[in-house]
């Protein structure tokens, strides 16, 4: 299924592929077909759908559908096939030949992993988390907007030489937050 989106990387709107994700987070994530970036598509929710029809805006649809989903990444994508005309079956996703129980899920090895370094984290050592700095593999960071400690699992480069620290933290979980991006404030 693609979504008609901005890219503010190539600066122009492209119907975009939805990436299929583990999180259950809200958030829907398209990829550019042309820079192979990242986007995210957050549902605004009942509560703004809701103002935008108080002004007679041509709104998106009721929260109906939205509400009565499982979860914030469900309601988001019910929400696009709901702007898109589509039945709920475009919304499925085929299943694996593989029932899984073999073997664990990559989302599950990620909290194994994340657990354990959460439990040998030393929060002294952590550092603000800051867009503009980079973080290595294993350093604590302190989000301060979030008041959260968390350790950096991973490192990934992302188009446009954009890149992201995979940090597991103590009460948001696993997160992606961007960092080396644009100069401190003075």
């Amino acid at each position: 299924m693609t979504i008609l989106q901005y890219c503010s990387v190539c600066k122009t709107e492209y119907d975009m592929e939805i990436v299929p994700t583990a999180d259950d987070d809200g958030v829907l994530w398209l990829q550019c077909p042309n820079c192979r970036g990242f986007l995210p598509k957050v549902d605004p929710g009942p509560r703004a759908r809701a103002e935008l029809q108080d002004r007679d805006i041509d709104a998106a649809p009721t929260a109906a559908p939205a509400a009565e989903a499982a979860s914030p990444s469900t309601a988001a994508a019910a929400s696009d096939a709901d702007e898109l005309d589509l039945d709920d079956d475009a919304l499925d996703v085929p299943d694996d030949d593989d029932d899984g129980a073999d073997a664990p899920s990559a989302a599950a090895a990620d909290d194994d992993e994340g657990a354990e370094l959460l439990e040998a984290m030393d929060v002294s050592l952590a550092v603000p988390y800051r867009p503009w700095n980079t973080y290595g593999v294993g350093d604590v960071v302190h989000h301060l907007a979030w008041d959260d400690y968390g350790v950096v699992l991973a490192k990934e480069v992302l188009p446009g030489n954009r890149s992201v620290a995979k940090v597991r933290f103590a009460e948001a979980g696993v997160v992606r937050l961007i960092e080396d991006q644009g100069e401190a404030p003075h």
